[in-house]
């Protein structure tokens, strides 16, 4: 720009003599120009604006000299000289007003470049996800969020090729997802896959690829954003809807299975007692009775498992609660692993769920299990009572004062190292592999003390063992009165009674029980045909016995048919289910015959019912 102006404007006017207004004028002009064209220059920091003071202070040097030392002006030349001044000094701010424009517009754009560059800069190195650019599947360019991902530092990245950090067996995958990424019409591909990081950790990542060039060479833009915790919820998910589905198949095996359960105790307890007590046949039908109350406890627990949202807490017996966790875990655990008790006191009551109560000891006794099967050991689960005081140790500083039972759960495996002791109650923490264990057995159990107001401690020392204590409030005596207290006497009746049952074995071992105890029984195999048969016998029934799972018409639904000929008629429900229908359908159930039952159950039940529909006005 400086060159241009000094060969436009100075070099012409060399050829005028020094001494003609003309070129006195328009040397003036010159300068003018020429300032105004400098201070733009060094306001928007031009290049040769330097170069061009220097020239311009010579020229004006130059030109001062001459016109202060010409001759004077010609009056007869006043006017035209005067008129050409004007309109020269016109122009020139004109051609000033636009170069200063001209110069204004490309700072503006400058400034707008500047600010967009930041504002795009500051997005990127701020993204939550890892964003760069692969060519050949090399680093170009990354972000700082892709080396936080990849636990290296950006420097270390830019010579590596992206797919050796991904997991060996995705690899592949990966490949194929930036081959098909890189395409001109690909728009955008995502995939999922396994990152190693640095630290060794894997981690699974999602990553987003759209087609783009690096110095005119194809290439492409990928967004990297780590997915791990949405990857553990998933196979939370799917664990959970295969437990549930592993609950739903367990339940209808135990029912099925308490049938069959009910038709061999049924049987053997008919039998014993139609033989003479010296009789050597009785220990063998005794081992039979002994094996199949084995085998009721453990349907219970498989059933329990398989219970769905039942939380609501009674007055239970944690003692006979603790015993048929024991007893199932016993069969479920490896056999080079020894389970040893120490129950003390004896029918101890405390407000709970017995679901989640078995739920507990089986998570924490199963922890232990599996850190020892490999050199196998020995789990201690022992139980007493403890009464807290106002001042107590500081182990126990956090349960209110009252009594509880101590809950202990021991083993001596390889213990928890102490860095990690304070995190094994968070949800999802596991050290086990990916199909051992979904870190959620210990948060639950923590989940299940706190919901029963009870308190969890953990004691734990690497190479010895870990013990877990857990404290859980008893009942106080005056509440334990309303509880109820079973009847070991077999009561008799002589009232008439109608079985529904579609097991023709329960049905026969029902009559025969039923009879022995003086009652007149009438059974069906279908809830229809009893239904009919009520409708049409004019002789009154007094009580209804009826399975709850059956083909055509259910229990439930028979019931409610039965009430609406009869609403002072009592109903007994006998099932396989461990819930207690009767409370669910406490209007038209009566009371539950838990299968497989004993002729002692099923004899207190029935009387109860009848009593009870004795004593209530009609």
């Amino acid at each position: 720009m400086c060159e241009k102006y000094y060969t436009l404007w100075v070099t012409p006017l060399r050829f005028y003599s020094y001494t003609t207004p003309a070129y006195q004028m328009i040397t003036i002009l010159a300068l003018v120009y020429g300032f105004v064209i400098l201070v733009r220059a060094f306001q928007h920091e031009r290049p040769g604006a330097g170069i061009f003071l220097a020239g311009f202070i010579i020229l004006s040097a130059t030109a001062v000299n001459d016109i202060l030392y010409s001759r004077q002006f010609i009056h007869s030349a006043y006017v035209v000289q005067f008129g050409l001044i004007a309109f020269i000094l016109a122009q020139t701010f004109v051609l000033a007003s636009r170069f200063s424009q001209s110069f204004d517009t490309v700072a503006a754009q400058e400034i707008q470049l500047r600010y967009s560059e930041e504002k795009y800069r500051q997005l990127v190195d701020h993204a939550g996800d890892g964003i760069f650019i692969l060519e050949n599947r090399t680093f170009r360019f990354i972000n700082p969020r892709t080396a936080e991902l990849t636990g290296l530092k950006q420097a270390e990245l830019l010579p590596l090729s992206f797919t050796s950090l991904v997991h060996p067996d995705d690899r592949i995958v990966v490949r194929e997802h930036l081959e098909k990424g890189a395409g001109i019409m690909a728009g955008v591909t995502t995939c999922s896959f396994r990152l190693e990081r640095q630290s060794g950790e894997t981690i699974w990542v999602e990553l987003n690829t759209v087609p783009t060039t690096w110095e005119t060479k194809p290439a492409t833009l990928n967004f990297m954003r780590d997915v791990n915790r949405q990857k553990k919820l998933e196979d939370q998910l799917s664990q959970a809807q295969k437990m549930e589905a592993l609950g739903t198949l367990s339940s209808g095996i135990a029912l099925n299975f308490n049938n069959i359960l009910g038709s061999i105790v049924g049987n053997a307890e008919l039998v014993l007692d139609k033989l003479p007590s010296d009789d050597s046949r009785r220990l063998y039908l005794e081992q039979v009775m002994d094996a199949s109350l084995k085998a009721r406890q453990m349907v219970e627990q498989i059933l329990i498992f398989s219970r769905k949202g039942q939380h609501e807490q009674s007055p239970v017996d944690i003692t006979a609660v603790i015993e048929g966790a024991v007893h199932f875990l016993t069969a479920s655990i490896p056999p080079n692993i020894r389970i040893h008790t120490h129950i003390m006191p004896r029918k101890t009551i405390v407000m709970a769920n017995a679901t989640q109560i078995s739920q507990l000891l089986l998570n924490l006794a199963t922890n232990s299990a599996q850190a020892m099967q490999t050199r196998g050991g020995n789990i201690h689960i022992s139980m007493h009572l403890l009464t807290v005081k106002d001042k107590q140790p500081a182990e126990e500083t956090d349960l209110v004062p009252g009594t509880y039972i101590r809950l202990t759960i021991a083993d001596n495996g390889s213990g928890i190292p102490v860095e990690i002791q304070p995190k094994i109650f968070d949800p999802y923490f596991t050290t086990k592999g990916p199909d051992q264990g979904t870190g959620m057995g210990l948060s639950v159990a923590m989940g299940i003390v706190n919901a029963h107001g009870g308190h969890i401690d953990l004691i734990s020392t690497p190479g010895l063992g870990t013990t877990f204590h857990i404290y859980l409030p008893v009942i106080p005596d005056r509440e334990k009165t309303a509880l109820p207290k079973p009847d070991v006497r077999s009561p008799v009746g002589w009232e008439r009674i109608l079985v529904v049952d579609d097991d023709e074995r329960i049905l026969k071992i029902l009559m025969e029980m039923l009879g022995e105890l003086g009652y007149a029984v009438e059974s069906f195999i279908t809830a229809e045909a009893a239904l009919e048969h009520l409708h049409k016998d004019s002789r009154p029934y007094d009580l209804v016995i009826t399975d709850l799972a059956m083909p055509g018409m259910a229990g439930i639904e028979f019931a409610r048919r039965v009430k609406d000929l009869r609403s002072d008629l009592p109903i007994l429900l006998c099932t396989g289910f461990l819930e207690s229908a009767d409370g669910k359908y406490a209007d038209i159930i009566s009371a539950v015959i838990q299968k497989p039952f004993y002729r002692e159950d099923l004899a207190r039940i029935v009387r109860a019912a009848l009593d009870e529909k004795v004593s209530t006005p009609l």
